[in-house]
């Protein structure tokens, strides 16, 4: 992914920069408050964390090449989506996608899954990519499920909810 990319719907999906730890923190806290069950950690605790943990997330999301997050914006506004990544060995991890409820229905979820993804075919070619989702999360499944994603059957209780599983999705590599 070059710097930033422009939808359709004149916003800019592009990497946080260091800087935006206060908008990022905003942004992160909205989800987490909004879509309690979208997410394995909770607004309780993350809202907790203090201004050098959020520095330090921003600082290795926008330089570092294990860690990406990419912000939904519109030109001028506050951002509006999200979605990072995380490298671990032969296996890169997705996380914290989320979309502000206004915004959806615009594409703008796939738009983000897609520059990701396209982060991370570029920076661990040859990495598997997992993520979690919940059942209840249909479109998310569909979006991740058409984006090449399968199930693996794996299922674990959200800590903060166990009455409630995410589900394993892996989009494999072949070669």
């Amino acid at each position: 992914m070059a710097n930033e990319s422009v939808s359709s719907t004149g916003i800019v999906i592009r990497r946080v920069q260091e800087a935006e730890k206060d908008a990022f923190k905003a942004l992160r806290l909205r989800a987490l408050a909004a879509d309690r069950m979208s997410f394995a950690s909770t607004f309780e605790k993350e809202s907790k964390y203090g201004d050098p943990q959020w520095q330090n997330l921003t600082r290795r999301a926008a330089t570092s090449t294990e860690m990406v997050v990419l912000v939904a914006q519109p030109r001028d506004g506050p951002f509006v989506g999200m979605v990072g990544s995380f490298a671990e060995g032969n296996v890169t991890h997705v996380w914290g996608m989320w979309v502000e409820p206004e915004y959806r229905k615009l594409g703008l979820g796939g738009k983000l899954l897609d520059a990701i993804l396209s982060e991370i075919d570029a920076s661990h070619p040859a990495n598997e990519v997992k993520l979690g989702v919940v059942s209840s999360s249909t479109a998310a499944r569909r979006l991740y499920a058409n984006r090449g994603f399968t199930e693996t059957g794996h299922t674990e209780p959200l800590e903060h909810t166990p009455s409630v599983n995410w589900y394993e999705m892996v989009r494999r590599r072949s070669g």
